[in-house]
């Protein structure tokens, strides 16, 4: 049995996925880099996540006026609304794929480096030692 969703709904489908992971990607991961980004960029990412999701609402919206349109005489604005809303869906899509690449760029190169080795013990007469072993 077929599912009564159609394949328009399914690059959103997609997109709600992607931006899921980015998500998750961003608030799991613990490395230095994804750190520094949150430090830095957390209103510009906040920014970002919710447009992606006011947009998906956005299109569900157009796609839903579109029908309602649709049995009117007029074809034209309900195919305008769709064509619309489609265009904008394909935006945000491409977007979330930019942004997904981007944080799992971050992620692994947090997850790939070496870790980090501690920090010299302070040893203020190491010099004095130095100079006595040249000697």
């Amino acid at each position: 049995m077929t599912s009564p969703r159609s394949r328009d709904d399914q690059p959103t489908d997609q997109k709600h996925l992607l931006s899921s992971i980015a998500i998750s990607i961003y608030l799991s991961s613990n490395g230095e880099r994804i750190r520094a980004v949150r430090r830095h960029y957390q209103s510009e990412l906040r920014r970002n996540w919710k447009a992606l999701l006011v947009a998906t609402a956005l299109i569900c919206m157009g796609c839903l006026v579109a029908q309602g349109l649709d049995d009117k005489p007029d074809s034209h604005s309900a195919r305008f609304v769709f064509e619309a809303s489609m265009s904008l869906a394909l935006i945000r899509f491409l977007r979330t794929l930019w942004l997904l690449d981007r944080m799992m760029a971050i992620n692994d190169r947090d997850q790939s480096d070496p870790p980090t080795q501690p920090a010299p013990r302070y040893d203020p007469d190491w010099r004095q030692r130095r100079q006595n072993r040249t000697a």
